[in-house]
């Protein structure tokens, strides 16, 4: 007899059901992807080779050929041979011998080892030992004094990289960096990081940085544009209007460069080239620049880093003083706005000047 069902029940055992059923398809789609996940890392081959800069040595001449014995030239007869005296053997002398040293760490196996290492350990690739792969990563060894200069190239990119010095305690670093940045397709200098710095990664900062540093020395001329007070004339009034300014200038700064980013510092004077019969005009009000004086700092950044002349870009700020004379007084303006007078001990008369050619 069948077992009777209740309404709640079956509506309990109805998500049982679907959970059942959704269960059964999501491990039946992980089992078909999983093995396909297992093939889907493409081989490399690593090589290693050590080359050498010398040339070969050219092949030694030929021995001369030997010399015939003498012959007397009156009897015709040739000279005796030479006697062969017996020399006393000597005895030997035992000297010790050092035991045999451990053999020496071959770089190419060493160095391929690591990088089978590295390359199995990148995602999508797999280091394989002999024939059938997919890709060929390639490592040239060019022997120093001390170390040698690594070439690395990997077939998929066609991509090439170098470390200009390189030691057999560095081989680690060095397997991780190259590897990296020939399966990654991407500069061996973006692979770096605070566990895989390499010697060259330091000498050749120090270097870089070395001697780029400079002081800076100009002379010239600036141009300047503003409006102010103005007479054509001795007897003409003042009008404002807008004038060209050209002061010469005297510049001392300093500039740094390191790499692509450099930073600059300067201070300027500029001197006043004024008409000095119209400060004296008889209606007054004539302005002119007197002097000025800047100091700035810029940090800019090099389109060519490693150029002998490269053009550059960038941003800064700079702190400027103006003095102008006027009606026989100095007025120095500031940046912010504010102004010394100078000329007259008149508080009102000085209050009158800044509102009159600064404003309120």
């Amino acid at each position: 007899m069948a077992r009777p069902m209740l309404l709640g029940q079956a509506h309990r055992e109805e998500p049982m059901k679907r959970l059942r059923t959704e269960s059964t398809l999501w491990l039946a789609v992980g089992l078909v992807l999983v093995p396909l996940g297992a093939h889907a890392a493409e081989t490399v081959c690593v090589e290693v080779d050590t080359r050498t800069w010398t040339v070969e040595a050219p092949a030694p001449a030929p021995a001369p050929a030997a010399l015939q014995a003498p012959v007397d030239p009156i009897t015709g007869a040739a000279f005796p041979a030479p006697v062969a005296v017996q020399l006393p053997i000597p005895v030997p002398i035992a000297i010790p011998v050092a035991p045999p040293a451990e053999p020496a760490v071959d770089p190419e196996r060493y160095l391929r080892r690591l990088l089978e290492y590295e390359v199995t350990h990148h995602p999508g690739f797999e280091a394989a030992s002999s024939g059938g792969c997919d890709h060929h990563l390639t490592v040239e060894l060019y022997a120093l004094e001390m170390g040698w200069t690594v070439f690395g190239r990997f077939s998929r990119h066609s991509r090439e990289e170098k470390v200009d010095h390189a030691r057999l305690d560095e081989f680690a670093a060095l397997a991780d960096r190259l590897a990296g940045a020939l399966l990654a397709d991407v500069a061996i200098d973006e692979t770096l990081n605070r566990e895989n710095v390499l010697r060259a990664d330091s000498e050749g900062d120090l270097r870089t940085v070395d001697g780029q540093s400079y002081l800076v020395f100009g002379l010239g001329t600036m141009l300047r544009t503003g409006v102010l007070p103005t007479a054509v004339s001795r007897k003409a009034p003042v009008e404002d209007q807008r004038r060209l300014l050209t002061p010469p200038a005297l510049l001392l700064g300093y500039r740094g460069k390191y790499r692509a980013w450099g930073v600059g510092a300067h201070a300027r004077f500029g001197f006043g080239a004024g008409t000095k019969a119209l400060l004296r005009n008889e209606l007054g009000g004539h302005a002119d620049l007197r002097e000025s004086l800047a100091f700035g700092l810029q940090f800019l950044r090099y389109s060519d880093p490693a150029g002998v002349a490269s053009m550059y870009a960038g941003m800064g700020a700079s702190f400027d003083l103006l003095r102008f004379e006027v009606e026989d007084t100095a007025i120095t303006l500031f940046p912010d706005g504010r102004a010394l007078i100078e000329g007259t001990e008149d508080t009102g008369q000085a209050l009158a000047l800044y509102d009159r050619y600064i404003g309120s």
